[in-house]
């Protein structure tokens, strides 16, 4: 079987970076972590943003909270066809 995947970012955004990866795996893991304790998955999904930096093993210091906002724009603005 052959698959491929593109990538598409939107016009105000840039593409996902390595960075983006660590948050990504971090809140794929949050989400997971609500779907075993309540059974379903509930949009808006809620979290901390300091929870998101510990589950990412990243310190609170710096830029990070800015690293958090960047993320989830990007995020939002990805399409993966």
């Amino acid at each position: 079987v052959s698959v491929s995947l593109k990538i598409i970012r939107s016009l105000e955004s840039r593409l996902p970076n390595i960075q983006d990866q660590d948050y990504f795996f971090a809140f794929l893991s949050m989400v997971e972590e609500q779907k075993r304790r309540t059974g379903k998955i509930e949009n808006p999904i809620k979290f901390k943003t300091v929870d998101l930096l510990k589950k990412a093993e990243k310190g609170s210091g710096g830029n990070r909270f800015l690293q958090i906002n960047e993320f989830l724009d990007v995020l939002a603005s990805t399409d993966i066809k």
